[in-house]
């Protein structure tokens, strides 16, 4: 409908109308997701009312047993492909740089595809995006599991083949910026 008459379409931010789309019960994560964006709605509004830019949001943080799996996955990618010992390569990079690497370097997509992570995260795997260089925050990238099967086989020079200079470079950066990120924190996270 049209709200003051001038023909524009009303926007309501609350409803007191129940949600007719999907009944939450047939959907557990709708309800939190529902009152995220609420949330998010209020914040965003009280700012801009107030005259301030809305903050920026936190990474989001990938659960705990999703963590632990990126990062099992990719000491057992370091062992296989790599041949570094598995103790060594936990400690080159423990979980929750992984998780940093994932979440706030290539936002939990495959860094050439753009795939987004599932659910269960077994479609996506990190692993180094230089092979000659060791497994480390700056050299780690996220990658559909058989495109990172490729890029482990090719190398980057492969890959660039593939998929295009502006990708290679597009990564080149992403991976400078998180080994940046490292060094001016002291710690991987």
């Amino acid at each position: 409908g049209a709200a003051g008459g001038g023909g524009a379409p009303a926007v309501a931010l609350f409803s007191s109308e129940p949600l007719a789309l999907a009944r939450t019960h047939d959907h557990p994560c709708l309800v939190p997701f529902i009152a995220g964006v609420a949330q998010l709605a209020c914040v965003t509004t009280e700012a801009l009312l107030a005259g301030r830019a809305p903050a920026e949001l936190p990474a989001a943080r990938l659960t705990k047993w999703i963590r632990m799996e990126l990062h099992r996955r990719w000491v057992d990618r370091e062992g296989d492909v790599f041949g570094v010992p598995k103790a060594e390569a936990a400690a080159a990079v423990p979980p929750e740089a992984a998780e940093m690497v994932a979440v706030v370097g290539w936002h939990m997509r495959c860094a050439l595809t753009g795939e987004p992570m599932a659910p269960h995260a077994g479609n996506l795997a990190l692993t180094r995006w230089h092979r000659d260089r060791p497994g480390a925050v700056g050299n780690l990238v996220l990658l559909a599991c058989d495109v990172a099967d490729d890029h482990d086989r090719r190398g980057a020079r492969g890959t660039a083949r593939v998929y295009g200079r502006a990708a290679v470079e597009a990564v080149e950066r992403t991976c400078g910026r998180l080994e940046g990120r490292v060094e001016s924190a002291g710690e991987p996270c």
